[in-house]
């Protein structure tokens, strides 16, 4: 059985993926919680519960994006 706290990591995931892939066809100004949460398969209140509003969910994109690449440099 998966755990909550896996579940909801993935939910997550899905919504930040979401996110990039709806920055990168439209662009940050045009991004919209609405076509995020279409493309994550979840309600605008899912993301709404993790973050207040769409600055916050580009601030955590980039946040892991930034560390990831960091992680590389040695």
């Amino acid at each position: 059985m998966v755990s909550i706290r896996k579940s909801e990591a993935s939910v997550d995931k899905r919504i930040l993926d979401a996110a990039a892939a709806c920055i990168l066809a439209y662009g940050v100004e045009r991004t919209t919680m609405t076509e995020i949460a279409r493309r994550a398969r979840v309600s605008r209140p899912t993301i709404y519960r993790r973050w207040p509003d769409i600055r916050w969910v580009i601030a955590e994109l980039l946040t892991i994006r930034i560390a990831g690449v960091l992680e590389t440099v040695p």
